[in-house]
């Protein structure tokens, strides 16, 4: 049976009291310091599985930082067909890495969809003027 529109599902609302979850992280809070000490002393007897919960909380996989990238003179190329093989290029040639010129062709790609779109509505324009 579908609900109906602005009505609750639940009319008598969430249960007080506290969830599961939380209950599980106050208990495991209260005893972190020896659950730490277990974990780093079975690391580092070789216990491979902490280990690697040792080392993803410790140390987290670094995130790629943005920077600010030199883009190359796109102006080399009359179509954005062009533009993209000037990227390839220069990221042949060791100028870009290549998440920057991942991401430059991205730009590139979004750049040919509102272009496209640009020109659809122009052209949809003068159809309704005709």
């Amino acid at each position: 049976m579908p609900f109906k529109k602005g009505q609750s599902g639940n009319p008598a609302g969430r249960k007080p009291g506290l969830s599961t979850a939380v209950k599980i992280r106050n208990l495991l809070e209260s005893r972190s310091d020896k659950l730490i000490k277990v974990v780093m002393a079975r690391a580092l007897d070789g216990d491979t599985t902490a280990q690697k919960l040792w080392l993803e909380r410790i140390c987290p996989v670094l995130k790629p930082k943005d920077l600010f990238v030199s883009i190359p003179d796109l102006n080399q190329g009359e179509t954005l067909t062009d533009k993209g093989a000037v990227i390839l290029k220069t990221l042949g040639s060791g100028e870009l890495t290549p998440s920057e010129a991942s991401s430059l062709l991205s730009a590139l790609a979004n750049q040919a969809k509102l272009t496209e779109l640009d020109d659809l509505t122009r052209r949809l324009e003068k159809l309704e003027q005709a």
